[in-house]
């Protein structure tokens, strides 16, 4: 800047503003710089890597509607399913996504921990940082209410007795579901054909439409179907009954010689994401958990809410992928 053939006046503020665009560094970034680093800067979108009607995504819907109607985020949420390739597909995508935190996921822990045990896939646990848990749904086991056996006894007989006549639905390809049948089949020595679906609303569907005989679903999906008069709880096949239908015994009870599984849904980002970004969706996933709402929409749905910190789910994962290996190993299944 040449200021030798200015006035007085003239070279006195120009000395000024150069001495203040020294000072204020600030002053030359671009208004929209300051908001770079906001989060979130657009709305987030909350893959479910599975098809509608299932628990994971009434839930993800339940949860995702509470943070928009509360406002704990600036930006809406907003949820979308990406099923396939036993929920890869949409698992695949958000683990090699940005990691900006503006798509996230939200799944059972199966796409996590069973799917890279027993085949390829584009991730594997550590391409994840778990966000948080939030619930946990146990299983139960329904017939329609038109279906003449009215206890589980009476249909495991039917079975054994009349070899490939029972098609049981089965939500989830390698799925907690498909392995607890697996387990249930093999215990009791049963030729019982497993049609698995890509997710619980089709299963469901399937089912009411008496293309299969019986079904292994959560019981947040089953909740409506049961409570319409549609299906029969046969048992539960968690270690306690379901709050769905007292009535109904555990597998345990009946002696079936069958382990518990339960699915576990979790918030997930990619492994890249920043701390701060992951602590925002936390805090605000977190105080929507602790609503009445929320909690209204898991007693309904038969969902246990159980919440677990990011890092503390993330030990639980490790801690499930170690089991669920030699679970599998010990049923015959490949790992890899």
């Amino acid at each position: 800047m040449d200021l030798r053939n200015r006035s007085p006046r003239r070279r006195a503020l120009s000395l000024a503003i150069a001495a203040a665009t020294v000072a204020l560094p600030g002053s030359l970034v671009t208004p929209n710089a300051a908001a770079q680093g906001a989060f979130p800067a657009k709305p987030i979108e909350v893959i479910v890597p599975w098809a509608p009607g299932g628990s994971t995504d009434l839930a993800a819907r339940a949860l995702a509607a509470i943070v928009n109607d509360k406002k704990l985020l600036p930006q809406p949420m907003q949820v979308v399913n990406k099923p396939g390739g036993s929920a890869i597909i949409g698992s695949g995508e958000v683990a090699n996504g940005s990691g900006d935190g503006h798509q996230i996921l939200y799944t059972g822990t199966e796409p996590i921990v069973i799917q890279p045990l027993v085949k390829e896939t584009p991730y594997k646990v550590e391409s994840f940082t778990p966000v948080l848990q939030v619930v946990q749904t146990p299983l139960a086991f329904v017939v329609n209410a038109d279906a003449p056996w009215k206890s589980m006894q009476e249909l495991v007989a039917y079975a054994r007795a009349n070899p490939k006549k029972i098609r049981i639905a089965n939500p989830g390809p390698q799925g907690w579901s498909e392995w607890q049948l697996r387990d249930l089949v093999r215990a009791e020595k049963l030729d019982t054909p497993i049609i698995t679906f890509e997710a619980g609303g089709p299963a469901i569907t399937a089912q009411l439409g008496g293309h299969t005989e019986a079904l292994a679903a959560t019981a947040t999906a089953l909740a409506p179907h049961v409570r319409g008069g549609k299906f029969r709880v046969l048992a539960s096949m968690a270690d306690d009954r379901l709050a769905l239908a007292p009535g109904a015994p555990t597998l345990k009870e009946l002696g079936f010689k069958t382990r518990e599984f339960m699915i576990t849904q979790c918030f997930f980002v990619p492994a890249k994401t920043s701390p701060a970004v992951v602590k925002t969706l936390h805090d605000a996933i977190k105080v929507a958990m602790e609503t009445s709402e929320f909690r209204e929409f898991a007693q309904k749905n038969n969902a246990r809410i159980a919440y677990l910190s990011g890092p503390d789910t993330s030990a639980a994962l490790k801690s499930s992928v170690a089991n669920t290996r030699d679970i599998l190993v010990e049923m015959g299944a490949k790992v890899r």
